[in-house]
Order: structure tokens, then C-alpha cells, then sequence
């Protein structure tokens, strides 16, 4: 289906082609340009996270392409979410990243950069040590945004909202029931419509509602994400040479002070060496591309796209 953007004196269309439908392999769009002179000369996989889709990212991605239209972007539906169904256990942050794995290979397409926000930056992390070393499929960079290689804690208010869904008795009588009832529980408007991306209508009554994605399947992969530390997964950056970038909203109030610290620390057992470097993106929280986009796609263009 048609997504775009429009250059009026350039002539250049953007979209979102059709997902590639798979059952064993996760879903994707594109967004690149249509424009058939341009070469592409980049792949950036942007994994989003827990209770998402790859379409969160689509704003960002669209204006990303109509500044680089040499860089096409696949927004990847992680397992048990968006179209990603079907997929057998275990679902853990080391699954997903063989999910990937086996999604490069589908596609016989190397991602050159890798982007993952919350659980799909883990995912990220968690690429660093899966990819082989002796083969030429490791990305050049990798952009973490407000994630970590640190345990996840189940005191937040991610998790709070994914037992809450758990519980909700469905079918929904309408969309804005669904969004009353989240708000219900204390969440904004906006994490409401977010969370509503997750609805279908049932296929004998369209205007009832049931979940798209695998709650269950979904809670799995973040007791996961509480278990697993990755931290020894960052040396693989300086084995490999990769660029990894750590970004964190300036006002995020998922990540503590002292996982960044741990980060750091980390960082000066290489005093010689820059491939990772933090960053804090100004006027932002955990939803930095919403936040504050702008500020976020400049940051690329200083560390990645020049």
C-alpha cells in the first residue's frame, strides 16, 4: 500500500510496500524511494518495542528517506507482534535476534545499520555477539534508543500496562471502550490510541475488537528481558569495529542513572577506543522519535549519514 511523501520539485514518491507475508519469518515494510535512478546504498532494520510494530517508526522512517533517499528502511514486526505471528518458543531477546538473523537472510539483504528502541534495542545488543565475526553481515553501526544491556525491571510502567491488557475481558465493544479502559488504569490518550494499533475487528461482527498480537507470547518475551544481562555483548563492537551509538531522552524516567553509569564504566576498559559512544537527546522522554524528532534525525546526520 501507497505511504508517501512528496517532493514537488524533485519528483520523488516514497512508500510502504506490501508486507512479505511468511509465517515463519517476521514481517516488514519498507519505506525507500520510488524513485528508480536513486541507487540504495544503505539498509537501516529499526526493531521497535514491547507491545509496538514497525509502523511506530514510519514517520521517522519517511522523513529519513526523503533526506537520504539512498537509504531504504525495513521496520520489522518483532514476534508476536503487528503481523509477526505464529512463531514457536521460546520468545526471548535471544529468539528475536535469530529472528533477524534469519530475516537477512530471507531478504539476502545486509542491514548495514541497526536501530532498536526499548526491548528491540536489546535485541540490538543482543545482534552484536549472534552475528559471526568472519562474515560480512555485521552492521556498521548500531542505535540504541532508551534501552540498555541491563536486566529489565518489572516495577515499570510497561509492564504495568502489559498485565493490565492481560486481563482485559475481549471482545471490545468499540474502540473507545478500549481506550476508556486503559485510561482507566491511569495511562494518557495517547498511550490509549498507541495501544489501540493492537486491535482488530473480530471477523463475524466488524465492529468488535479483538488483540492482533500474543499477549502471552509477548509477556514471555519481557520476563526475558528482566533475566538477561548483556553487557559482555558490547565488547563485540570493539572485536568487530562496530559504531554503537547509546541514546537517551535527557527526561526518560525508564532508564536509571546508574545503567548509564554502568555504561560508561564499561567505556573506559577501552580508553583508546570510540566505538561506543552515549548520547542525550534534549526535550525528550522514552518516545524520543516522538519527542523530539527533529533532534533525533540531526543526531544521525552528525554520526551516521555524512
Amino acid at each position: 500500500r501507497v505511504h508517501g511523501v512528496y517532493r514537488n520539485s524533485e519528483k520523488i514518491f516514497f512508500q510502504h510496500l506490501k508486507r512479505f507475508q511468511s509465517t515463519t519469518t517476521l514481517k516488514y515494510d519498507v519505506v525507500k524511494s520510488r524513485d528508480s535512478s536513486i541507487k540504495i546504498t544503505k539498509t537501516c532494520l529499526i526493531l521497535h518495542g514491547i507491545l509496538g510494530s514497525g509502523r511506530n517508526w514510519s514517520t521517522f522512517s519517511s522523513k529519513m528517506s526523503e533526506k537520504y533517499p539512498h537509504i531504504q528502511f525495513i521496520l520489522a514486526d518483532l514476534r508476536n507482534h503487528g503481523k509477526s505471528s505464529g512463531f514457536l518458543p521460546p520468545h526471548t531477546v535471544e529468539q528475536c535476534a535469530q529472528d533477524v538473523l534469519d530475516l537477512e537472510k530471507q531478504i539476502s539483504t545486509r542491514f548495514d545499520i541497526i536501530c532498536g528502541h526499548s526491548f528491540g534495542g536489546k535485541v540490538a545488543i543482543k545482534l552484536l555477539d549472534s552475528i559471526p565475526k568472519s562474515t560480512d553481515l555485521n552492521p556498521r553501526q548500531v542505535w540504541i534508543f532508551d534501552s540498555t544491556p541491563f536486566p529489565l525491571k518489572l516495577e515499570n510502567s510497561t509492564y504495568k500496562l502489559l498485565t493490565f491488557a492481560r486481563s482485559m475481558k475481549h471482545p471490545f465493544s468499540s474502540r473507545k471502550d478500549f481506550r476508556e479502559q486503559i485510561m482507566s488504569q491511569g495511562f494518557s490518550e495517547g498511550i490509549a490510541q498507541w495501544m489501540e494499533m493492537n486491535l482488530s475487528p473480530t471477523s463475524s461482527l466488524p465492529t468488535q475488537f479483538i488483540w492482533r498480537c500474543d499477549l502471552n507470547n509477548i509477556h514471555e518475551m519481557y520476563i526475558s528481558a528482566t533475566t538477561i544481562n548483556l553487557i559482555n555483548s558490547l565488547k563485540f563492537c570493539y572485536e568487530k569495529n562496530i559504531s554503537t551509538h547509546f541514546v537517551f531522552g535527557d527526561k526518560t524516567e525508564t532508564i536509571p542513572k546508574s545503567d548509564i553509569n554502568q555504561i560508561k564504566q564499561f567505556t573506559d576498559l577501552y580508553p583508546n577506543r570510540n566505538e561506543i559512544q552515549l548520547h542525550i537527546l534534549p526535550n525528550a522522554g522514552h518516545w524520543i522519535h516522538v519527542d523530539n524528532l527533529s533532534g533525533l534525525i540531526q543526531m544521525f546526520e552528525n554520526s551516521c549519514l555524512k
